[in-house]
């Protein structure tokens, strides 16, 4: 386990005095070794901004650490000068390995004594959590410490991109404009990014890049599998800058494409890359990784036949399997975002026409989010006042 503090992004002079009247809960964020999950989690403590304690789970042992370990570190008993912890008032995690590791925290601080907010959908009940962030692919229950917002947090601020761009911009000087960002995700659920789907891809960006005379900022992610780069990278036909996600690549230019893009293609099974790609406001494209009765977008033409492409094919059967035994509150159908996103106006679906008037993502449930969470720690009424 490796403990890290960190503060999240500066606020203005009004919003810190407002801060200082409250008392500063003490606040922690699970890391561990799903990218989109810590994104996620950080993007929520940043947006508070009071300074975070990030304990990063980078072992096995620390999801398993005894209840007692705890208890001892909180108080300072029997642990080594300076790695005393303060007991956390407020613990920020995503994804099932955190949410145990939250729930044994919890339960060694004393239950009612440490608030935890959980971002996803909980194994555990709802009961446990103080507050639990979700989004439609989930199709939560209603239930007062459930908020749901649109698309999941993101940490893609204009400040950042903007900070980013200062690197990146004059390396890109070459490319033609306009710029168009291609994000790629991977398979997902009943939807696969196989060759075929990569290459068809491929041929579709070019063609757009070639015809606008533009040129492509292309970057995969850690979801990408091999056989898709290849028949991607094998297929573009266009200027492109092209970044192939690595864990041992510290450079990534994934912000800086956010900001120098005229218009952004999305694969449609990244949720959070789509949220991300939204909040440029920017013209958006979602590319559909299904075909036909198995497409992501409801109104899909009819598309080739499945036997002609048995990885697409075995992923589909083994995806029914899986669903027809899983219990219907566990299941998750991101259909339900990409529809709404389209609805509302702030992508289509590649091939689609752009809608006239792009619309940036809407903060109020986030902003709803952020005021119940310090509502929790603001001070007590004074007793005269209360009079």
């Amino acid at each position: 386990m490796t403990i890290q503090s960190r503060h999240g992004a500066a606020g203005s002079a009004s919003q810190a005095g407002e801060t200082r009247e409250r008392q500063t809960p003490r606040v922690w964020t699970l890391i561990h070794k799903r990218c989109g999950d810590n994104e996620q989690t950080l993007a929520l403590a940043e947006a508070l901004r009071w300074p975070f304690t990030a304990i990063e789970l980078d072992t096995p042992k620390a999801n398993g650490r005894r209840l007692g370990e705890w208890r001892r570190a909180w108080h300072g008993v029997g642990s080594a000068p300076g790695s005393r912890l303060e007991r956390p008032d407020l613990v920020i995690c995503c994804g099932c390995d955190a949410e145990d590791f939250a729930r044994s925290i919890r339960k060694a601080a004393g239950v009612g004594n440490t608030h935890l907010v959980y971002i996803g959908r909980p194994r555990a009940r709802f009961a446990e959590f103080s507050l639990v962030i979700s989004t439609p692919q989930y199709a939560l229950p209603a239930r007062p410490n459930v908020v749901e917002l649109d698309l999941p947090l993101h940490r893609a601020r204009p400040d950042r991109i903007a900070a980013a761009l200062k690197i990146w911009t004059p390396r890109f000087a070459h490319l033609p404009h306009p710029r168009i960002a291609l994000l790629i995700g991977g398979s997902t659920g009943p939807f696969a990014l196989d060759a075929p789907a990569a290459a068809r891809l491929a041929r579709r960006a070019s063609a757009r890049a070639r015809a606008t005379g533009g040129s492509l900022l292309v970057t995969t992610s850690h979801r990408t599998q091999s056989w898709a780069i290849t028949a991607l990278l094998d297929t573009l036909d266009a200027p492109a800058h092209i970044h192939r996600w690595s864990r041992h690549v510290a450079e990534n230019p994934y912000l800086a494409y956010l900001g120098l893009a005229d218009e952004i293609i999305v694969t449609g099974d990244s949720m959070s890359m789509i949220a991300e790609a939204a909040a440029t406001g920017k013209p958006l494209h979602l590319f559909d990784l299904g075909e036909g009765a198995y497409a992501m977008r409801e109104d899909a033409p009819i598309g080739r036949q499945l036997w002609l492409r048995p990885q697409l094919l075995a992923r589909m059967l083994h995806f029914k399997m899986v669903e027809a035994l899983m219990p219907p509150d566990r299941r998750r159908d991101i259909r339900r975002i990409l529809g709404n996103v389209v609805a509302s106006g702030r992508a289509a679906w590649l091939g689609d026409p752009l809608p006239a008037d792009p619309l940036l993502t809407s903060r109020h449930g986030l902003d709803e989010v952020i005021r119940r969470i310090q509502s929790w720690f603001e001070p007590a009424p004074d007793s005269a006042e209360a009079r």
